[in-house]
């Protein structure tokens, strides 16, 4: 238990030094761009699981490791230096994806293949490099 919350402590404070002297649509990138590469892992996940290329105990590993990152990435946003209203946007984006991914990781646990297809047919496909450029914008 002290390793990993000697981990979390670590992965916090290396988070706030790498934030350090990055303009805020950088911030608000990196926020989006952690938040996609998770969401399209579980995606990635859920149809090889679907298609039986990959274990159970894999993919449930991977979804609670998703869940688990998106979570600490929405603490980390909390801290961070974003406006309001960017800070409110990434906050309800990165609990949209962890709900996803922990229905994801429920129909895993179920060994229910359909729902677990159906779930992945409708997640939001996302690339990174254009939530980049959305940001960027804003």
């Amino acid at each position: 238990m002290r390793t990993r919350l000697r981990e979390s402590g670590a992965a916090l404070i290396l988070s706030v030094a790498a934030c350090a002297g990055k303009s805020t649509t950088e911030r608000i990138a990196e926020h989006e761009r952690v938040r996609v590469a998770w969401e399209q892992t579980a995606r990635f996940v859920g149809a090889e699981w679907a298609r039986r290329t990959i274990p159970d105990a894999y993919a449930v590993r991977t979804l609670v490791r998703a869940s688990e990152e998106l979570r600490a990435e929405r603490a980390k946003l909390q801290t961070d230096d974003v406006p309001e209203e960017s800070r409110t946007r990434l906050r309800d984006a990165l609990g949209a994806a962890r709900a996803r991914v922990d229905t994801l990781e429920a129909a895993v646990r179920a060994r229910d293949r359909g729902a677990a297809d159906r779930l992945v047919r409708d997640s939001p496909r996302a690339n990174a490099d254009s939530l980049l450029r959305h940001a960027a914008l804003q």
